[in-house]
């Protein structure tokens, strides 16, 4: 599963297929400052690195090759068209026994961090109780003898809005056009 993000209402573990996308653009429902300063998007568009990359978690995402931005470097250059939300991410995705909470598995998770576990039939997100020496205690029992440690729970996962992107695109193409 995918975590929260404010604001929104649909949440897809895959791929969204529609005909069309509409987007309420109105202009009575906007404070509008002025037209967009396109020298400027053009400079944060050429700031902008498009990156090759897979997957870490090839499980749910596949190990298809991508050819995307990466949200930390849009950060830097055009801000506005990232946002910070709840996940987890794949930074341990591992397979380990669990009996009474405990996880058998030596990591470097502390208490009080969250961290995602996944079960035959049942998953969550979990605060680590306990630590000890190759091992970590959460509240998560599932009914199998192995659990796969996803990851741990961050509060700055980053999402991209594309559609600001694209917006910025159409007025840097227009700086070039003129």
């Amino acid at each position: 599963g995918i975590g929260p993000f404010l604001g929104a209402s649909l949440w897809c573990d895959e791929d969204v297929v529609a005909r069309g996308f509409v987007s309420v653009s109105d202009k009575r429902i906007k404070q509008i400052e002025g037209r967009s300063d396109a020298a400027r998007d053009l400079t944060s568009l050429l700031g902008i690195e498009v990156t090759d990359y897979s997957h870490i978690d090839i499980i749910s995402k596949g190990t298809g090759k991508q050819k995307k931005v990466i949200a930390q470097q849009v950060e830097t250059v055009f801000p506005q068209a990232v946002n910070r939300t709840t996940d987890a991410v794949p930074d341990i995705y591992k397979k380990a026994p669990i009996a009474n909470g405990w996880v058998e598995f030596a990591t470097d998770l502390k208490v009080g961090e969250r961290v995602r576990l996944i079960g035959e039939k049942e998953e969550g997100v979990h605060e680590v109780l306990e630590v000890r020496e190759g091992a970590f205690r959460t509240a998560f029992e599932p009914a199998s003898e192995v659990v796969f440690v996803f990851g741990r729970e961050v509060d700055d996962f980053r999402t991209v809005d594309y559609d600001a992107i694209s917006m910025l695109n159409v007025s840097a193409t227009q700086e070039i056009h003129r």
